[in-house]
């Protein structure tokens, strides 16, 4: 039987270091466009829900963002309306 050897974490402990960012925080350059494209059936999947939090960041970031429906996602706008 494997035996644990370290000792175990106490109150307080941080198991993550959230102080050390391993990847720049990259924003976008003045007129830095985006494109977040959706081919997903409205009300399916979970696809649509992370293509719309994908374009929120992007936002957020700085990015002139857009958004193409194709596909089966067309549906999405006809069905749940136009982001404004």
């Amino acid at each position: 039987m494997p035996e644990v050897t370290i000792p175990a974490h106490k109150t307080g402990d941080f198991l993550v270091d959230y102080e050390e960012k391993v990847f720049p925080d990259v924003q976008a350059e003045p007129g830095e466009k985006a494109l977040v494209t959706f081919h997903t059936v409205a009300f399916e999947g979970s696809i649509g829900l992370v293509n719309l939090l994908q374009a929120t960041r992007l936002k957020k970031k700085g990015f002139d963002t857009s958004i193409l429906l194709y596909g089966p996602g067309v549906t999405l706008g006809l069905q749940r309306g136009f982001p404004k």
